[in-house]
Parts: C-alpha cells; sequence; structure tokens
C-alpha cells in the first residue's frame, strides 16, 4: 500500500502490465530478497540480468527506485520516531530521571549480561502514543509504576533486594536525593511511608482488576 503512494507507481504497473514474460518470471529467494530491499545499483543491473537470466525491462530500475525511496522514508520515520521517544524521555523531571536511571544501573548488576530487559520494557515507551502519556505522569503515576518495576524484577530475577528497591521509592516519595540517602530519614517518616505504600498497593489492585497492568 505504501508503494502505491510514489508518484512512479503508476508507471511501473503500466510496464508491468505490457510485459507477459515479468508475469511468468518467479523469482528465487535471493533474488527477491535483492529487488526487496533495494541492494541493486543501477550500474550493476546489467550482472543482475545476466545472473538470474531476467530480461532488460524498465520495470526493474523503476521498482528498485520506488523501494529505495519507501526504505529511506520507512528509517527517517522510525529515527525520527527514536528521536520524539528520546526528547520525551529526556523532558521528564530531573528528579524523576535519576531515579529511573539507578532502576537500570540496579537491575544492570543483577542481570548476567550486564543488561536491563525489564527495564527497557517498563519504563522506556515503544511508540509515540505512550511517550506522551509517560510525559504526563504524575507523582502518584511514577510510585505505581516503581512498584510494578519491582513485581516484574521479582518474576525475572530470584536475586532481587526487595526491601533496598523499597527504600529506593522511599527516597523518591519524600524527596531525598538517591546520592546522599539517610536511612534515618526515612526512619523519621516511617508512618507516613507505610500509609502511602498501602494507599499505592490498593491502588495496583485496583488497576490489576481492572487488568489495565
Amino acid at each position: 500500500k505504501s508503494l502505491r503512494k510514489n508518484k512512479d507507481y503508476k508507471m511501473l504497473i503500466t510496464f508491468y502490465n505490457a510485459s507477459p514474460l515479468l508475469k511468468k518470471i518467479r523469482f528465487n529467494r535471493k533474488c527477491y530478497s535483492l529487488l526487496n530491499n533495494s541492494k541493486i545499483i543501477p550500474e550493476n543491473l546489467k550482472y543482475f540480468y545476466l545472473t538470474y537470466r531476467l530480461p532488460k525491462n524498465t520495470f526493474f530500475p523503476i521498482f528498485l527506485k520506488i523501494k529505495k525511496e519507501f526504505i529511506n522514508r520507512r528509517l527517517y520515520l522510525k529515527e525520527e520516531k527514536k528521536k520524539y521517544i528520546y526528547n520525551k524521555i529526556l523532558n521528564l523531571s530531573p528528579k524523576t530521571l535519576r531515579f529511573i536511571r539507578y532502576f537500570a544501573k540496579y537491575e544492570s548488576t543483577i542481570n548476567k549480561y550486564n543488561k536491563f530487559p525489564t527495564w527497557n520494557k517498563t519504563f522506556y515507551p515503544r511508540t509515540k502514543k505512550n511517550a506522551d502519556i509517560l510525559s504526563k505522569y504524575n507523582r502518584v503515576d511514577w510510585i505505581i509504576m516503581f512498584y510494578n518495576y519491582i513485581d516484574n524484577l521479582k518474576k525475572k530475577y530470584s536475586t532481587i533486594n526487595e526491601k533496598y528497591l523499597n527504600k529506593i521509592i522511599a527516597l523518591f516519595i519524600f524527596d531525598l536525593p538517591i546520592e546522599k540517602h539517610s536511612l534515618e530519614k526515612i526512619k523519621k517518616q516511617y508512618r507516613k511511608f507505610i500509609l502511602i505504600k498501602v494507599e499505592i498497593q490498593w491502588i495496583l489492585i485496583f488497576f490489576k482488576k481492572q487488568k489495565i497492568f
């Protein structure tokens, strides 16, 4: 369908319909791949015809041109989407970003390949729409997502320190920096933390019943 939008598509079909020989051709896998991925430059078309015993027909250079433009356009849109999502993430509040990055760093220490696949699935949006939704998250939304992330970690790893991760979330709730956290500061507000945690757990239960997660 996308190829049909190209201004040269009608010309392509005209050449195809005018050649009974083209309609009889059955491309092998390698030949099809070269055409479909537009891997043949115009200067090498003569060798392409000889190698696969194809007729010299204007259909082929037009097809390769259309396909190349389509591939380039798709790569451009993919790159633009990547930049859009990346910028949306970068524009989150510095405080939220610090905690998100810290979770990535933590997971990399318990992953045997030093990667963070669960973090990617939880925090990194795959579409512009999801990036827009993420950019509008409020404090409670992020706390819910952090707890959701811990739940996902527990499913994947048997070595996570849940108590430690809950402490990190407590730092977020109390607006305390990760770099200079103090257990004493958390203990002073422990009752408040428990109340918030209970409230968040009820919210999580509600959302899970609604099958949002």
